[in-house]
């Protein structure tokens, strides 16, 4: 597993914290890292959304260039 970047503390101590929980809190910890580790193989799988339907709030984070 690669490195993985959060937004803040916060989102990064919930995901944490996942994997030490109850069996279910571990598998969507799973899941997530499966999806990350999937992502980072092909960036365009799942479904691709039109630049104009991402909601301005998350134009903010600006590290990525597809997110404005």
């Amino acid at each position: 597993m690669a490195l993985i970047a959060f937004v803040d503390e916060r989102t990064k101590s919930k995901y944490q914290k996942l994997k030490d929980g109850q069996p279910a809190e571990v598998l969507v910890n799973t899941l997530i890292t499966r999806a990350i580790d999937k992502l980072r193989e092909n960036p365009f799988c799942g479904i691709q959304i039109k630049k104009e339907m991402i909601p301005k709030k998350y134009k903010k984070y600006g590290s990525s260039p597809n997110l404005g």
